[in-house]
């Protein structure tokens, strides 16, 4: 593993969460848990046909739906509609954007 690799293996241990909508039967969803693991981030999912409530309070109209947050805002830096590779995810959480 590469020393800019290591660097954003740490930021993102010490301050990113994700917070990913999305439905048990989205592939695209499952392959975005994928993702979520192997860049290492915490993340949190949130299944919405288990919580339908949240669908219209985020406007969600795609899933998946991803939400960025540093250290412990309540207002995310990012948000990302649609599948996420690995290195999409390590690229938002590096340059805070999506």
């Amino acid at each position: 593993m590469n020393l800019k690799i290591l660097l954003i293996k740490e930021k993102i241990n010490n301050m990113v969460k994700v917070k990913k909508y999305g439905a048990e039967w989205c592939a695209p969803c499952k392959a975005t848990t994928i993702n979520l693991k192997d860049s290492g981030v915490e993340f949190e999912e949130i299944d919405i046909d288990k919580n339908e409530d949240v669908i219209e309070e985020k406007g969600i109209v795609n899933i998946p739906y991803l939400e960025f947050y540093k250290d412990n805002d309540t207002i995310p830096y990012a948000t990302h509609k649609g599948l996420m590779t690995k290195e999409d995810i390590l690229k938002t959480i590096e340059n805070g954007k999506s």
